[in-house]
């Protein structure tokens, strides 16, 4: 459960944690920086062509974001984040205590 919403979180927002509103705080983890690193540019390019032509990118954008999801599983188990699972793991253990 704790890595689900950990992983929807970022994916919708882009950061961990969600930011709230009127408040700033370094993230934790970005999206961005994070897809800098492990993905190839050309996946980039290819949706942004996509997006300012008139071609149709939903289902290569569905594709992405199961593959990014995938990634993103897969850090926060075993990358320095698993911190950030183990914290969010310990609240849900506390909340159904």
């Amino acid at each position: 459960m704790a890595l689900e919403s950990i992983v929807d979180t970022v994916m919708h927002y882009g950061v961990w944690p969600q930011p709230k509103k009127g408040e700033f705080k370094k993230p934790q983890f970005d999206l961005y920086q994070f897809l800098l690193e492990e993905r190839d540019a050309s996946y980039f390019l290819e949706l942004y062509l996509g997006c300012i032509t008139c071609s149709d990118v939903r289902e290569r954008t569905r594709r992405e974001q199961k593959t990014v999801t995938e990634m993103l599983m897969k850090h926060f188990r075993d990358s320095e984040y698993s911190y950030i699972l183990e914290k969010v793991a310990c609240e849900y253990a506390e909340d159904m205590a």
